[in-house]
């Protein structure tokens, strides 16, 4: 997230989005290095990084990772988890300004994050950084809607999380108006589910940069609707949120 009024949008939800954000597919590591040669030495920008949930990712890799975060809480979070890596370093800026060298990455990547930014400025900006043939890789875990409950789960986000659902919703106009003069390809894969108690559950939605907030006006009515959702689903004591893994591959010029 880099847009300077979004930049603080997460802090408060650091210790959920650690706990409770699903993970990415290896398999995206496979589709990389099939469609973009990806190897262990390619260095890698992951803007918008947050905790480093996609960047831990590169880093077993093999990758060197700069990562890209505005928000301290998140950064720090992500610093604290990753230190043991020595191809990580911590970058505190946007994904307008970097700050990393020019020419100097092969692969600029953003998870969950590239609809928070403003897009022209973060074109230049990864023209800038990219070196000469480099990719650019967009990554978005996106809510199955296929089950009884993962459709009133759906149905929560559209009444009572609109802001981040309608920014969630627009990713795709906002690829094609950052592509235009360059193809894109779209692939889908199988993301990692999640199977949650209610507390994981509850923990999963607080973790959204629209939840209400524990001490915010409407807070318990609001954690009484994802109770319900939950009681109304589970078996067992658990509910499954399956994703599919959006990921959009595409050169800049």
């Amino acid at each position: 997230m880099t847009k300077k009024d979004n930049t603080s949008l997460f802090s408060g939800r650091v210790q959920n989005y650690i706990k409770y954000r699903p993970t990415y597919p290896t398999s995206l590591l496979d589709l990389l290095a099939m469609h973009c040669n990806l190897n262990p030495t390619h260095v890698i920008a992951d803007v918008g990084s947050g905790t480093g949930i996609l960047t831990e990712m590169f880093l077993k890799h093999g990758n060197p990772v700069y990562a890209v975060e505005p928000n301290a809480e998140m950064r720090s979070a992500a610093e604290k988890l990753l230190e043991r890596y020595p191809n990580f370093t911590s970058v505190g800026a946007g994904a307008e300004a970097t700050t990393i060298r020019s020419q100097s990455v092969d692969f600029v990547t953003a998870a969950q994050a590239f609809h928070w930014f403003d897009h022209p400025a973060a074109r230049v900006e990864f023209l800038r950084i990219l070196k000469p043939h480099g990719w650019v890789v967009l990554v978005w875990n996106m809510p199955r809607i296929e089950t009884p409950f993962e459709k009133e789960y759906d149905d929560l986000w559209r009444a009572e999380l609109k802001n981040a659902h309608e920014a969630r919703d627009k990713y795709e106009t906002y690829i094609e108006q950052f592509f235009t003069q360059t193809p894109v390809e779209h692939m889908m894969l199988e993301g990692v589910p999640q199977v949650m108690d209610c507390d994981q559950l509850i923990g999963r939605v607080l973790s959204s940069s629209a939840a209400i907030q524990p001490g915010e006006a409407g807070y318990e009515a609001f954690i009484q609707k994802v109770r319900g959702i939950f009681e109304r689903h589970q078996q067992n004591g658990a509910i499954t949120l399956s994703y599919k893994t959006d990921v959009f591959l595409g050169q800049l010029v």
